[in-house]
């Protein structure tokens, strides 16, 4: 009994003991905080840098290339309200504030700025395009901007995948060069599934336009004493250019920026050129319904029809490394239409929307006259 009482005792000591340990360490607490002695002095951590910076990456090879490639950053005119105005896209309500600088060089302190505008190879002394980024200011950041080499050609072949054939575009009859019949009508017809193979040249040699020497200077590099595996490296577009929509401002239309298509001005389509204007009515003889297939990923592609065309949009980058760039698609027709061309080639957007007519096409290729002799074309033979 009396071991009871002793164990008894000794643990209530211990209770009173870390009770009186816990009150000291709260009271040491209340009294250093009401005398300030203890506490440390908070500090302000800054939420932004003293001055934005910017690095240029090019798209395709991931090299740094912001030591010679120059940009242009236009901020906000003084006064300008976007509050009110709301005319954050149009480049009139901005100054030029640096000039063609080489991107590496430029510091510039964006946190009184609403907006701004990042253009990049302002003078067109590069290979890239002419781009502009729109930056949201009060901020500042070492900005990662990606640049574009785009494609001298997009090469294209059209593979029926309900059979395995090429879809070409040539269906009339010659001998050594003439046409039997007087009409020569360059149409395919066939609802079904179709693979679109995209790819861009092997071997351009054009020097302002190679990837290689000091800041890409060519007369700094000895061609003479590469090996052929080294051109083909140094001469193959694969490795160096790409496909990517581009914004402009001063082309810009809209002004709006709540769509994909209002995001971008110019971009790379393929064109299909029908023999009337596509009725989109349900069961119409001149009805095209086609359709991007996206059972295992989605192609960043928008459909639009304006008259006799069906534009693929390309709303984001493609590039061609390692392979080439191919996507599966859907059509139907009814009965009274045709497909006269197939071309690849780049599309202004003026407005941004699908509204007809979106813009000019410059061609880069068409598949009729990969598959026509210098006698033929596409279309009516006149």
């Amino acid at each position: 009994m009396w071991l009871k009482k002793m164990k008894l005792k000794k643990n209530q000591k211990m209770y009173l003991l870390a009770f009186s340990l816990i009150a000291m360490f709260l009271m040491f607490i209340l009294f250093g905080s009401l005398l300030g002695w203890w506490a440390v002095t908070p500090t302000e951590t800054p939420t932004t840098q003293a001055n934005s910076t910017f690095t240029l990456i090019d798209y395709t090879s991931g090299e740094d290339v912001s030591d010679f490639v120059e940009i242009s950053v236009w901020t906000p005119d003084e006064g300008e309200d976007f509050a009110e105005s709301k005319d954050i896209y149009r480049i009139t309500s901005y100054d030029e504030e640096i000039e063609s600088d080489d991107a590496d060089d430029v510091s510039i302190d964006l946190r009184d700025d609403e907006y701004a505008f990042v253009e990049i190879d302002p003078d067109g002394e590069q290979v890239f395009s002419n781009d502009f980024h729109l930056l949201t200011g009060g901020a500042n950041y070492d900005y990662t901007i990606y640049v574009y080499h785009l494609s001298s050609n997009v090469t294209m072949t059209n593979i029926n995948r309900d059979n395995g054939c090429v879809a070409a575009l040539y269906n009339s009859s010659a001998v050594d060069g003439y046409f039997i019949n007087t009409t020569y009508t360059c149409a395919f017809q066939g609802t079904g599934n179709y693979t679109m193979v995209l790819d861009v040249p092997f071997w351009t040699t054009t020097t302002t336009q190679l990837h290689a020497g000091d800041n890409w200077d060519i007369d700094d590099t000895e061609i003479v004493d590469m090996s052929e595996d080294e051109l083909r490296v140094l001469y193959s577009e694969r490795n160096w250019r790409c496909q990517t929509p581009l914004y402009n401002p001063s082309v810009d239309t809209s002004k709006e920026y709540d769509t994909t298509l209002e995001k971008l001005t110019n971009a790379f389509a393929v064109r299909f050129t029908m023999n009337a204007s596509i009725n989109c009515t349900d069961g119409a003889a001149a009805q095209v319904n086609m359709s991007i297939r996206t059972e295992v990923f989605s192609d960043p592609i928008v459909i639009v029809t304006c008259g006799q065309y069906i534009y693929h949009i390309f709303y984001e980058p493609i590039d061609f490394d390692p392979k080439v760039y191919t996507y599966d698609y859907e059509v139907s027709f009814g009965s009274d239409i045709v497909w006269t061309d197939i071309e690849s080639g780049r599309l202004t957007i003026p407005k941004g929307s699908d509204a007809c007519p979106i813009g000019s096409y410059d061609t880069y290729m068409s598949i009729c006259q990969c598959k026509a002799n210098s006698s033929h074309w596409c279309g009516d033979w006149l």
